[in-house]
């Protein structure tokens, strides 16, 4: 087992870097590279950072798959296999390059990036978290980048920080100054960019609560009370949202008000304006909604991949004809491709994930992962795409860590010995 934990560990690390330079690449597309000149550097740079992810994985997943631990993963088997499935309709019904390019660029990877769940442990986490860490006075190199071209490039490429900040009891000064550093200068670099806002504000507010000893010790009936009302609130919010917004009698992206709140921060010189209360959604859940009824697309199964919408707000841009073929809402792509089936099996990885990081373990930690990957039900509303970029990939690493049994039954001085060692070296 230490063997296989070993290659696991070694070959996550290393598709770190590939995946890292894919995210900026993506994000250069239109400024540096042409279309096509950074579609193929993207597509090189992934399909290298899912071959060493799988490589490593391997021997990690086949032991899972023979184990008892294999059951609490067993509903990321089905949505691997409804992905598999909506992708198989996808490259069926391929009719130009832009077809080909979402699904060999983007969709096939659904299927790639939950393989992750299965194959993390604590020394496999420690291993990758690792080697983020000593990849950080790298990423600086983003910045430039992003304070010319595009601000949301530097948050992108170092997405996994507000997973990092809550391993900060568990490290040394040093490794928590430079995370929580790279996790601010994330935040103030485009205070407009609201769902990289929502992401770093919960983690460091769980981080902080994690410092104060909220997540410590054995859980009382009252912490335990108030940690599921708190899981019940997250994961039932966006659910009623959304059927208010359906039924028109209230839309949580464009609530009433009279003045437009702005964000106006200066660093390093560069001053981002952009009202935080603007509605960058509502049109995109119409759009959507409208088409597939239109098209009489199943909202049970989906299109399959790349099946794509009729887009007014977009017609100024190239549409194929499929329309526009993906949203900037995670929740409306996987509509899309493979139904309500997917976003239902997705809300119960989460959920289970969740409940058995807070509820079933014996360490903070592990607690605290688990609001982590709650949150990611309220982000998947209105962003969180479903890719293989290092936002993807935190997120199916902490869904495996709350899943891993070993993880969750560790002590606070085991995890102390496992990543303020690993980590800080």
């Amino acid at each position: 087992m230490i063997k296989n934990d070993s290659r696991t560990g070694h070959y996550a690390a290393l598709a770190i870097l590939p995946l890292t330079l894919a995210d900026a690449t993506w994000r250069l597309v239109d400024n540096e590279f042409s279309v096509w000149g950074g579609a193929i550097i993207a597509l090189v740079l992934r399909w290298t950072a899912a071959f060493l992810l799988v490589r490593g994985i391997h021997p990690a997943v086949s032991i899972s798959l023979r184990t008892g631990e294999s059951a609490g993963l067993a509903i990321i088997k089905i949505f691997i296999v409804l992905n598999i499935a909506s992708l198989l309709r996808g490259i069926l019904d391929i009719s130009d390059y832009w077809d080909l390019r979402y699904i060999a660029l983007d969709f096939c990877f659904t299927v790639v990036a939950p393989l992750a769940a299965f194959s993390v442990n604590s020394w496999v986490a420690s291993r990758a978290l690792s080697s983020f860490i000593k990849l950080i006075p790298f990423y600086f190199i983003a910045l430039p980048f992003s304070l010319d071209n595009n601000t949301e490039l530097f948050p992108r490429v170092v997405a996994p920080v507000s997973l990092l900040v809550l391993f900060a009891s568990y490290r040394s000064r040093q490794a928590v100054v430079a995370t929580v550093g790279v996790a601010l200068i994330s935040l103030l670099l485009d205070i407009s960019y609201r769902t990289n806002d929502v992401r770093i504000v919960f983690s460091l507010a769980v981080a902080v609560g994690g410092a104060l000893g909220l997540f410590y010790g054995a859980l009382g009936p009252i912490r335990k009370g108030v940690f599921a009302f708190a899981l019940a609130s997250i994961f039932l919010a966006p659910l009623v949202f959304l059927s208010l917004g359906v039924s028109g009698r209230y839309n949580v992206f464009d609530p009433p008000s009279t003045t437009a709140t702005e964000a106006s921060i200066t660093l390093f010189g560069k001053e981002p304006k952009a009202p935080l209360d603007a509605d960058s959604r509502t049109f995109l859940y119409e759009e959507v909604f409208a088409s597939m009824i239109r098209r009489d697309e199943s909202f049970i199964f989906g299109g399959g991949a790349g099946s794509g919408y009729d887009s007014i707000a977009f017609s100024d841009t190239f549409l194929n004809n499929r329309g526009r073929i993906a949203t900037e809402v995670g929740f409306l792509n996987v509509l899309m491709s493979s139904g309500l089936l997917a976003v239902l099996l997705y809300f119960a990885v989460l959920l289970v994930a969740s409940v058995r990081g807070v509820f079933q373990s014996r360490n903070s930690l592990a607690r605290m992962i688990g609001f982590f990957v709650a949150i990611r039900w309220v982000i998947f509303f209105f962003e969180d795409i479903p890719a293989f970029d290092l936002n993807q990939l935190s997120i199916w690493f902490s869904i495996g860590l709350c899943m891993s049994r070993k993880f969750c039954e560790m002590s606070e001085c085991e995890l102390r010995e496992t990543f303020g060692y690993n980590i800080s070296k």
